[in-house]
């Protein structure tokens, strides 16, 4: 990407990674952004950006919703955070990632939670297919971010 490395010293620490899943997704969180500017990902179905809220630097990740696909947002996250050249965020928000039931969870609903459990692999067998969660606990207060 548009050599974040190069500004490493700058970003760690000092900034919010914001992953999208959909088009109308990254629109809404772009719009909420002062200022942005698209950045250099060497893959069509990968895209990011860097930009601001107040004094707050963001930067958006936004690929293919689930896990499967190569350009998954997901799996682009991943990517992003496990790279020792790219600068560690501050705070990794997901914007519509949690589908949720649509009885209860509503477009525009805000869910916080320090938990996310993925189940967005399953295994198939012949008589079943297995379903399998992985929790993700992140050391962010739920009562400090309210």
């Amino acid at each position: 990407m548009l050599k974040l490395g190069a500004n490493k010293k700058t970003l760690d620490q000092n900034h919010v990674l914001v992953v999208t899943t959909n088009s109308h997704e990254r629109d809404a969180v772009l719009n909420v952004l002062h200022r942005h500017l698209k950045l250099t990902t060497g893959s069509h179905g990968r895209r990011a950006y860097l930009g601001y809220v107040g004094k707050t630097l963001v930067v958006v990740l936004d690929g293919a919703g689930g896990y499967a696909d190569a350009d998954a947002a997901t799996r682009f996250a991943v990517a992003y955070l496990k790279d020792p050249s790219n600068p560690k965020p501050a705070l990794v928000l997901m914007a519509g990632i949690c589908w949720g039931n649509p009885k209860h969870v509503l477009v525009g609903d805000v869910i916080v939670c320090n938990v996310v459990h993925s189940a967005n692999r399953s295994t198939a067998r012949p008589d079943q297919r297995e379903i399998k969660t992985y929790a993700f606990t992140s050391s962010a207060r739920v009562d400090e971010l309210v």
